[in-house]
């Protein structure tokens, strides 16, 4: 079940809510993506994505600034207490950068997922990303997958 509020998506299934932003692009893989004034995009996990992993225990990137990615390439790796992952590439661009307040801060990632908790900036150009999702595609998506976990599906 969603909600529309002023260029948010109020969302709520099961025991899980959340409040997503209308302005990003979101992937299946649980990652945001948000559009800066600089024209590149700040990535990060959505809250599902950081509930899903606990508490942030350290992360960080194999890529230099600069650095072109492609779909699909493990451009890093993050550490919860509930889960480890790689951190893929669901774009085709470049690598900007880290976000060094989340170095030194590592709760944001949990505390404010969709604000100051994101992990890297990239710059890409947007309309060739076939694989990102509006956030009525990725609440869509997520009521589907909510569903299974919880056996709810019907």
């Amino acid at each position: 079940m969603s909600t529309q509020k002023s260029g948010l998506i109020k969302y709520k299934r099961s025991r899980f809510n959340a409040t997503f932003a209308e302005d990003r692009f979101y992937s299946k893989a649980h990652y945001w993506f948000s559009r800066q004034e600089n024209g590149n995009y700040q990535v990060g996990l959505t809250k599902f994505a950081a509930r899903m992993l606990g508490e942030l225990v350290e992360f960080g990137f194999e890529l230099k600034p600069g650095a072109k990615i492609s779909e699909g390439d493990i451009i890093g790796w993050l550490e919860g207490f509930k889960a480890a992952s790689d951190i893929y590439s669901f774009i085709e661009g470049e690598f900007v950068g880290e976000n060094k307040l989340l170095v030194e801060t590592p709760e944001l990632l949990h505390a404010k997922p969709h604000r100051d908790g994101w992990l890297y900036e990239v710059s890409f150009d947007e309309t060739n990303q076939e694989n990102l999702l509006s956030v009525h595609e990725y609440t869509e998506f997520l009521d589907d997958l909510i569903d299974k976990m919880t056996g709810e599906e019907g």
